[in-house]
């Protein structure tokens, strides 16, 4: 039987390094690890529709050991491909996003960056967010996936890109999983810069799970 692993993570402190930047001593480590996962999950339901997130990295600093509840500074980048979306208009998102951080952790103060991603077209995540979003529209899974494929190939630093496809593709009986792959993806190099997505698309028929592979020669 075949060992699965997150591409991410096999290649930590090699290629990657943590989406999580900070250390504590005391008891308040499983509350900040709590709070991380909160706080993602609060800014991907924010932005739901806008499907422009790539990545979120948190920072801390100046946080305590003493006391029931953590408190410090929190710095959070938002990497996105619509930074306008992202802001709001006057930068209101970004101020009652800030407020309903706070609920989460009252006693912190919040830094919040967003940061361009300019080429969406090779960034894994948001392929694979954008292939669910037309999935659900009932669009053919091999012509999303396959026009993916051209769009990431156009740029000369991208070695190869592949895309699986897992569930009732196209109102099927049967779930099954499609693979769509052009030039080379090494799984198995840790040197390799390769950039891993997931996504799901809610369609009628049930979850579609997209997975994406980039090779990027960096």
């Amino acid at each position: 039987m075949g060992q699965k692993v997150n591409p991410n993570g096999f290649r930590l402190q090699v290629r990657r390094d943590w989406s999580s930047s900070w250390y504590i001593n005391g008891n308040l480590y499983h509350s900040l690890v709590e709070q991380d996962f909160l706080l993602r999950k609060l800014i991907s339901s924010f932005y739901k529709k806008s499907n422009c997130i790539s990545k979120v990295i948190i920072e801390r600093s100046n946080h305590s050991s003493s006391g029931n509840a953590p408190s410090g500074d929190v710095e959070i980048f938002i990497y996105s491909s619509n930074v306008g979306a992202i802001l709001g208009k006057n930068s209101k998102e970004i101020e009652r996003l800030k407020s309903q951080m706070k609920k989460i952790q009252s006693g912190s103060n919040f830094k919040v960056n967003v940061i361009e991603v300019k080429r969406p077209d090779t960034d894994a995540t948001l392929i694979a967010m954008n292939i669910a979003a037309q999935l659900k529209k009932r669009m053919s899974f091999k012509r999303v996936a396959k026009k993916a494929l051209e769009s990431a190939k156009k740029f000369d630093d991208c070695l190869g890109i592949k895309i699986a496809c897992s569930g009732r593709l196209n109102g099927a009986e049967i779930a099954k999983t499609e693979i769509f792959k052009l030039g080379s993806v090494p799984l198995h190099t840790l040197n390799a810069d390769v950039h891993y997505g997931v996504a799901e698309s809610n369609t009628t028929y049930g979850i579609i799970g997209i997975k994406v592979w980039v090779y990027l020669n960096n």
